[in-house]
């Protein structure tokens, strides 16, 4: 059997990296090499230009570079696609993490020549999403690999249904947010498509546009979420019709998200954790002593990281490594509602900040840090957010996630948190409620964040005491449902 799971994003390459979703793709992967079941090919386009920060004349400014392909990278195929009256080359890029069975390839061509999500107008998108399915198809086709399985993720990679009419379709919903569900003008889908392919989208017809979420939807086996909260909205608000066929996958993450300090000690005290998760369970039976001065550890790296960070300029504000660091890190948006942070400043706190923004509220955002660190908040933003600034901030005391309930579908920057004994203050949204307990390894707050400075003063009071502490790390750590095992379990089921 061939599975294919199809995705604009997967953050196994750096330029192919944006949020979530490319996390989640690159964290599968990762996982599934230890299965050695279906044969998975995992496929997203190979971006040429890549958004970077940088603090200039006391300015952040974000500036559009070329991308070097990376060493990890092997050019194993070459060939052309034809789009209407032009001609494309694409190449294609294996991972060198690739095993036997599970393949990770990146499609390079003109038509990725801008970051992630960067087009600028439809009419981009369009070609973006038609050129990385067209170059599938022919890639998959060229090396007699048929799909029994297509994992198309989000609405982006709808285009890929119309080549594979004959494989079970699943429809990976990540977002209930319209960009997870996109909408496209018939006249402007023209411009690349044909006009039996457009005939096909019909069903999906809302107007004078072609909705490819509900596209998908109609034509899927089935919708897969990544939350129990995710699912009932999807099933009530986005396509009530398609209820009977709707279900969910939890969210997980990979093992390797488990901090350096962590995995050393589980090597000591429980032999075989990374092959029987479950035995996670024994954390518990670890000292106290052990626990908090592996998660000091932790933390003092974190200190020197920002403090390198601060001195290299690839962040600014100020650092006071005496006290707790409270971490916010994810893109800057509206619906995350990072502006609220800034109130448990007066708490005697480092806050810490890291994610591109995003739009106004992000822009914002950034501005405001830079006149509160001119004068003398514990603030500091983290220029350039990606996994390697993601593994460190992860180090920190205490996790902040406080986006709107039902806006998140599922989240996992909190069960990262969880994985590093990094206590997680967060609303109920996506996948929340599913993991994490008030009180026991993490603390809730209310959706309107009325009690965020209230949590964020029981986790404080939580720091001067260790035995308390150490019984809050350890229920985070033993936390295990969150890891990818299970999510592959579930996958697997999925015929």
């Amino acid at each position: 059997m061939i599975r294919v799971i199809a995705s604009l994003e997967n953050s196994l390459v750096d330029s192919s990296h944006k949020g979530g979703l490319g996390c989640l793709i690159r964290d599968l992967f990762l996982e599934w090499r230890e299965f050695n079941d279906d044969k998975k090919i995992f496929l997203s386009p190979l971006y040429s230009k890549i958004e970077k920060q940088k603090y200039e004349y006391n300015e952040i400014v974000t500036k559009v570079e070329e991308f070097k392909i990376e060493e990890n990278l092997k050019l194993v195929d070459e060939f052309k696609i034809q789009i209407k009256d032009e001609q494309i080359n694409v190449k294609v890029y294996e991972h060198n993490l690739s095993t036997e069975n599970t393949k990770a390839y990146f499609l390079n061509s003109e038509c990725f020549n801008h970051p992630v999500y960067g087009e600028g107008n439809a009419k981009k998108e369009i070609k973006t999403r038609y050129c990385f399915a067209l170059a599938t198809k022919e890639f998959l086709t060229k090396n007699n690999l048929t799909p029994n399985i297509l994992h198309l993720n989000e609405s982006d990679t709808a285009f890929l249904a119309l080549f594979f009419p004959f494989s079970n379709i699943y429809f990976h919903s990540h977002t209930p947010e319209i960009w997870g569900h996109k909408s496209y003008r018939i006249n402007d889908l023209l411009d690349i498509l044909s006009e039996d392919e457009i005939r096909k989208l019909e069903i999906a017809r809302v107007g004078d546009m072609i909705n490819l979420g509900k596209y998908l939807a109609e034509i899927s086996k089935g919708i897969i979420c990544v939350s129990k909260q995710h699912y009932e909205i999807t099933k009530e608000k986005i396509y009530p019709e398609f209820a009977f066929k709707t279900n969910y996958i939890t969210n997980g993450i990979s093992k390797e998200w488990i901090g350096e300090e962590w995995k050393r000690l589980y090597d000591k005290e429980i032999p075989g954790w990374k092959h029987d998760v479950r035995s996670l369970e024994k954390i518990k039976e670890i000292s106290n002593e052990k626990i908090i001065k592996t998660k000091e550890k932790q933390i003092k790296a974190f200190e020197e990281y920002i403090g390198n960070k601060i001195e290299r300029r690839e962040a600014l504000g100020n650092f006071d490594p005496k006290k707790p660091s409270y971490i916010y890190a994810k893109r800057l948006t509206e619906y995350k509602r990072p502006e609220y942070t800034l109130s448990l400043l007066d708490l005697g706190i480092n806050l810490v900040v890291s994610g591109f923004p995003i739009d106004e509220t992000g822009r914002r955002m950034t501005e405001e840090i830079k006149k509160l660190s001119k004068t003398g908040y514990l603030i500091v933003y983290v220029l350039n957010y990606n996994l390697e600034t993601a593994e460190n901030l992860l180090k920190g005391y205490v996790w902040l996630n406080i986006p709107y309930s039902e806006r998140e579908a599922s989240g996992t920057s909190f069960m990262k948190a969880l994985m590093n004994g990094t206590i997680p203050i967060t609303t109920s949204a996506g996948s929340v409620s599913e993991f994490v307990k008030d009180g026991y390894n993490g603390f809730i707050v209310d959706n309107n964040l009325k009690n965020l400075k209230d949590k964020a003063r029981l986790a404080l009071e939580i720091y001067g005491d260790n035995d308390r502490w150490a019984e809050m790390i350890k229920n985070c750590l033993s936390t295990y449902s969150v890891l990818t095992n299970r999510v592959i379990e579930e996958f697997r089921r999925l015929k």
